[in-house]
């Protein structure tokens, strides 16, 4: 097959804007939020929030923290693919630097 006609394979899997990669900013991104919800409803928590009561806290409960968890949840995916462009440019640096290191 030539490649006039050879069909298009479409994005690689982390190329940006493929269904791959905003799958797993969303999976990271879930993982991130996950843990702030378990840690909220966890009972008892002597001293901290939890579902009983404030702990030492007269200015939160429970409402306070769900309504900052669920404030910043919005946040997480764009949180994730900030990171991971900084992480390709620091690994593109890095390959720069060896390949001239060892030259």
């Amino acid at each position: 097959m030539d490649m006039i006609s050879a069909p298009r394979l479409g994005a690689p899997p982390c190329s940006p804007g493929s269904t791959h990669l905003a799958r797993t900013i969303g999976l990271v991104a879930d993982y991130a939020d996950r843990p702030l919800l378990t840690e909220l409803v966890l009972t008892p928590k002597p001293g901290l929030v939890d579902r009983r009561n404030c702990g030492a806290h007269s200015d939160r409960d429970l409402q306070t923290f769900l309504a900052s968890t669920r404030a910043i949840a919005s946040w997480w995916p764009r949180f994730v693919e900030v990171r991971r462009l900084r992480a390709m440019r620091w690994c593109a640096r890095s390959r720069y630097r060896c390949m001239t290191a060892c030259a």
